[in-house]
């Protein structure tokens, strides 16, 4: 495994890796750009060519090519090993060795499953009929991998078995269920096929719909979760959707599986589906990644108007721009697009933010005026207080006073009572969450002038290290830090993990590009760091000399008042010989 991943390094630049997904400026030897894990204005994320890593200082993110992919496509170590070595042209050999032998079988499992359904499917004409007569091509079909299901109870299982793969296997990835008395039988029966894939395209579950009309099954029937499927965490077309999210610059949302096989096939390749559950933390924290904007296209009957709610409050907590496509009553996105394409483009391009959607849709299905200021109250104010900038907050009581025909301030006052009331129920569920892990935290230590400084020595001696640097200046450094603060910079420096050294160096690189100005800033920052630890010993001395005043203890005060004055004369030399920090 090691070897396959230094062949990745070596025919992979991380540069270039990194900037298929964002943009990078040269900073010096480096390249930066906005961090794709956090939203900020000001870049912080970097990338050292040099030494294939990353460091967001934003929000201490870092690793290197591997863990980028990890991290900006939310998957395991196995996948951006396959990701990867499909991108530099790396064949895997062994892959099925340590902690990933057991998803590794699975993923196998499942690859077979597919690939069984394929077959059934091609020669099945009523149900290749049923789905060309729902407006899917023969394209689409194949490329989101659709099948069936045969009829009888074990019609996959028996075939994979014959296979070598063990029923244990069929179990733990969900396709049969066990009986009592040790018999097992197929979950998926009878049923069209659509493989639910992980956003490297790897398949990890399935949802099967009933075909022919079988009014006693329920219409869809789905994977339990398992080692590889975790509902809250897929949604259906995101392998194909992510990088024209990137593009477009926003993802629609839909409920369904076709909804969103429709929307691919009419040119709307940025949509994916959240097959009717609310949107998720892990969803919409990957989906921040690609884009800020979110457009729904849920279902425009009862349910489809309050499922636009499921996840909503989340969306806009996340940050995002949260609009409504305001389809016809009773109809989905696929029934739109089969009776005419160009009605979906036109919908999705008149989509209208979430909270003009609430006050249009609540007007409509409310009978007077009472009735709609208590639904907007209830259902629109809290949409609100989610949304993080101040300056949108200000436009949508606007549009809510405005709607509502009264003036602004009673608005406002219900909307800081309706977040008051929300911040008092996260400090509550914030204490009871303390209380029940304050033994397993751990105190964070605290950031003082002396340990910046400190950190900031100890990044040039990393930096000097690794590139060889002065050795004059870096013999200098280590003497100086140990005569200042009695310890070895390389005993703090052994103590350090990987992560902390990359990121330290990275600092240095970033201040001292070039080594450019280096012997003037390590000549001031050991000034400056003398200076802090005179501070402190001066502060330290002062405190004990208040107690000894209070004890009345006279001799004790003047031999501390002499210790005051004596570092009192140091700080004031180094002050006049140093420049600020």
């Amino acid at each position: 495994m090691s070897s396959t991943v230094e062949q990745i390094k070596e025919k992979l630049d991380i540069a270039t890796v990194v900037s298929s997904y964002l943009k990078l400026d040269q900073a010096g030897k480096n390249l930066k750009g906005k961090c794709p894990f956090h939203n900020e204005k000001t870049p912080s994320f970097f990338v050292s060519p040099e030494r294939g890593t990353y460091h967001c200082f934003g929000c201490d993110k870092g690793g290197d090519v591997f863990s980028f992919i990890e991290e900006i496509e939310g998957i395991d170590f196995l996948g951006a090993l396959k990701m990867l070595a499909q991108k530099a042209g790396v064949r895997i050999e062994e892959f099925n060795k340590g902690e990933h032998k057991k998803a590794e079988k699975l993923y196998h499992v499942m690859e077979r499953s597919t690939l069984s359904y394929q077959i059934v499917l091609s020669h099945n004409k009523e149900a290749l009929t049923y789905l060309q007569k729902r407006g899917l091509s023969m394209e689409t079909i194949k490329e989101f991998r659709l099948g069936f299901a045969k009829e009888g109870w074990r019609g996959l299982s028996s075939e994979l078995v014959a296979q070598g793969v063990s029923v244990s296997e069929l179990s733990q990835a969900g396709l049969v269920i066990k009986k009592d008395d040790g018999g097992y039988y197929d979950r998926f029966r009878g049923r069209i096929m659509f493989p639910l894939f992980d956003v490297t395209g790897r398949v990890v579950a399935f949802s099967g719909r009933v075909f022919k009309g079988d009014e006693a099954s329920a219409k869809y029937i789905n994977n339990p979760e398992t080692e590889l499927y975790h509902k809250s965490s897929i949604l259906y077309g995101l392998h194909k959707a992510k990088g024209e999210i990137r593009r477009e610059g926003s993802c629609i949302l839909v409920e369904g599986q076709m909804d969103v096989l429709l929307s691919h096939q009419t040119g709307f390749s940025n949509t994916v589906a959240t097959s009717g559950t609310a949107l998720s933390h892990e969803q919409l924290t990957y989906l921040s990644r690609l884009t800020d904007t979110l457009i729904i296209g849920f279902d425009a009957d009862s349910a489809g108007v309050a499922a636009s709610g499921r996840g909503v409050d989340l969306a806009l907590a996340h940050n995002f721009t949260v609009k409504v496509i305001n389809l016809p009553q009773g109809k989905d996105p696929a029934e739109i697009i089969m009776q005419n394409k160009d009605d979906w483009k036109k919908y999705i391009l008149e989509a209208t933010n979430i909270i003009d959607f609430y006050l249009k849709v609540l007007y409509e299905q409310t009978a007077d005026e009472h009735e709609y200021r208590k639904a907007v109250e209830n259902k629109v104010l809290p949409y609100v207080s989610c949304v993080k900038s101040k300056i949108d907050q200000a436009h949508y009581i606007s549009r809510i006073a405005d709607a509502l025909k009264i003036s602004e301030e009673p608005v406002w006052q219900e909307f800081f009572r309706i977040q008051k009331e929300g911040k008092e129920d996260l400090v509550r569920t914030a204490r009871r969450s303390s209380s029940s892990s304050q033994k397993k935290q751990q105190v964070p230590k605290q950031e003082t002038h002396q340990s910046t400084i400190e950190e900031r020595l100890l990044g040039i001696i990393l930096f000097q290290q690794q590139m060889h640097g002065k050795e004059a200046l870096l013999k200098k450094l280590n003497e100086e830090y140990e005569k200042i603060t009695g310890v070895s910079p390389q005993e703090r420096l052994t103590a350090l993990s990987s992560e902390e050294r990359e990121r330290k160096i990275f600092e240095a690189e970033m201040y001292f590009d070039e080594e450019v100005g280096i012997e003037g800033e390590v000549e001031e920052l050991l000034i400056n760091l003398r200076e802090a630890i005179l501070r402190e010993r001066l502060l330290h001395t002062m405190r004990e000399m208040k107690s000894a005043e209070t004890r009345s203890d006279k001799e004790d005060v003047s031999r501390l008042l002499d210790v005051c004055n004596s570092i009192s004369k140091e700080l004031n030399k180094l002050t006049a010989s140093k420049k600020p920090l």
